[in-house]
C-alpha cells in the first residue's frame, strides 16, 4: 500500500537530494505512518539548503529515509504560484497521486487543496488531517493578504473535509463544528507528550505553598514568536500593567524567536519594561520543561489557536494557566480561567480570581496536570495507529469501517 502525503511545509534539500524539515522528522514517518503503509511519497514545497543562511537552519532535521520517497511539488513555491501556475501544480500533484494507492492530506494548506481536488478526480481514497482553522489562521495574522484569503481557505477546507473518506481532527469538538465530515472521523491531538512523573505536580504544589507563605514575587510566562502579534503578548503586558500595584516585583518571561523591539517599546509605554524578560529560544524537551517549571502562571492570550501545544506542555508541568476562549483552548482550561480575545481587563480579572486564594491555585495546578495526562504518547499513538490501519484497509478494499 503506497501513500502520498501532502502539505505546504517548506523543506530544505541537501546536496545529495536528502531533505530536512522542522515539523516532519523521519521519526514521524517511521512511527506514525510506516507501520500502516509500505511506502510514503512526501510532497511539499522545497528550496535548496544553500539558499538559507546557516544561522536560520536551526531545528531542521533529516526527513528523508528508508521507504520515504521525497517528491516535492516544484511548481508551487509561493501563494502566487497557486494562481498563476495552477495548471502545472495540478499536473505534478496528479502524477504523484497516480503512483499512489491513497493520500493523507494535511489541511489547511494550499497544496493540500490541490491534492484533495485531484484525489476526487482520480477517485483516490484520501484522509484529511485537520490541524487548524484555515479561516482563523489567516484572519488573525494581521496582514491584509491573509484576511483576503481567509474566506477562501475556510470554504476549501470545509468542502474537502466534508468529502474526505477519513478525517483526523486534533480537537475534541472545535474543528469538528467548523468543518464537519461525512466520512469516518477521529479526534486525536497531534500534541504527544511523555507522561510526566508525579513528582512534577508535587514540586508545583510546593512552589504554590511557598508563594503564599512568603509572598514571593510571581513569574508569568508566554510562548510565541515575537515576529507575529496574534499570540497576545501585548494583551498580557496590558493585563499585568493593570495589576502591577497588586503584584509587586512580578516578572513576565517571553519565550520564542524573533526581534523583541516592538514588544520592548510596548512594555516601556506601559511602565513595566524592567519586569519583562525576552528569553529567546530553547531546545525542545528538558530545557523548555525547566523554563516552564520556573513560572508561577502560564498565559495564552492568543487571538487564534487550534489546540495549543505550548499550553498543553505547561499544563503537563502543573502550571496554573489563563487563556483566551478561542479555538480548542476551552477544551483544556476551566471556564473561570478563560477571557475574551484581546481583552486585557478580562485577563486581569481571571488572574485576580486565580491568584486570590491558595486553594484555587492548587486546584488549577491539579486540574491542568491531570488534563495533560490525556495527551500521553502511549494513549495517542495507539489511537492514531488504529485510525491509519483502518484507513489503509479501507483504501485497499473500499469498505468504510
Amino acid at each position: 500500500m503506497r501513500m502520498a502525503f501532502f502539505h505546504d511545509n517548506v523543506m530544505l534539500s541537501g546536496e545529495q537530494g536528502e531533505q530536512y524539515s522542522i515539523i516532519f522528522p523521519y521519526s514521524l514517518w517511521k512511527e506514525r505512518y510506516l507501520p500502516c503503509f509500505e511506502e510514503i511519497s512526501v510532497s511539499t514545497r522545497v528550496k535548496p539548503m544553500s539558499s538559507v543562511p546557516e544561522d536560520k537552519r536551526g531545528g531542521f532535521v533529516k526527513s528523508s529515509g528508508e521507504r520515504v520517497v521525497m517528491r516535492p511539488v516544484t511548481a508551487y513555491r509561493s501563494m502566487a504560484d497557486a494562481l498563476f501556475h495552477r495548471g502545472a501544480i495540478r499536473a505534478q500533484v496528479r502524477d504523484i497521486l497516480e503512483d499512489a494507492d491513497c493520500a493523507v492530506i494535511r489541511l489547511p494548506s494550499m497544496l493540500g487543496f490541490f491534492a484533495c481536488q485531484e484525489a476526487l478526480r482520480l477517485k483516490k481514497p484520501y484522509a484529511v488531517e485537520l490541524v487548524a482553522s484555515g479561516f482563523g489562521s489567516l484572519w488573525y495574522v494581521g496582514k491584509p493578504g491573509g484576511k483576503a484569503l481567509a474566506p477562501f481557505f475556510w470554504r476549501q477546507a470545509k468542502k474537502y473535509t466534508s468529502a474526505a473518506d477519513y478525517v483526523l481532527y486534533v480537537t475534541d469538538g472545535y474543528l469538528q463544528r467548523l468543518y464537519p465530515s461525512r466520512g469516518h472521523t477521529a479526534a486525536i491531538s497531534d500534541v504527544c507528550l511523555d507522561t510526566p512523573a508525579p513528582q512534577v505536580l508535587k514540586k508545583r504544589l510546593a512552589r504554590i505553598g511557598e508563594h503564599f507563605a512568603n509572598h514571593t514575587p510571581l513569574t508569568f510566562g508566554l510562548i510565541g514568536s515575537l515576529n507575529v502579534r496574534y499570540k497576545g503578548q501585548k494583551t498580557a503586558m496590558k493585563a499585568l500593567s493593570l495589576l502591577k500595584e497588586q503584584l509587586p516585583g512580578f516578572r513576565l518571561k517571553l519565550l520564542g524567536p524573533g526581534n523583541p523591539a516592538h514588544f520592548q517599546s510596548v512594555a516601556e509605554r506601559l511602565g513595566i519594561a524592567s519586569q519583562v524578560e525576552f528569553c529567546g529560544t530553547l531546545p525542545a524537551g528538558d530545557a523548555v520543561a525547566a523554563w516552564l517549571d520556573s513560572l508561577d502562571v502560564f498565559l495564552l492570550p492568543s487571538d487564534q489557536e487550534a489546540l495549543p501545544r505550548a499550553l498543553i506542555e505547561a499544563m503537563s508541568r502543573g502550571c496554573p494557566a489563563v487563556g483566551s476562549a478561542v479555538g480548542g483552548v476551552p477544551e483544556l482550561l476551566e471556564e473561570r480561567y478563560l477571557h475574551r480575545r484581546r481583552d486585557a481587563k478580562g485577563l486581569a480579572r481571571c488572574l485576580e480570581r486565580l491568584l486570590s486564594d491558595e486553594t484555587r491555585m492548587r486546584r488549577a495546578a491539579e486540574h491542568n496536570f491531570q488534563k495533560a495526562q490525556s495527551f500521553s504518547r502511549e494513549t495517542l499513538d495507539g489511537a492514531r495507529l488504529e485510525f491509519y490501519q483502518a484507513f489503509a484497509r479501507y483504501a485497499g478494499g473500499g469498505i468504510l469501517e
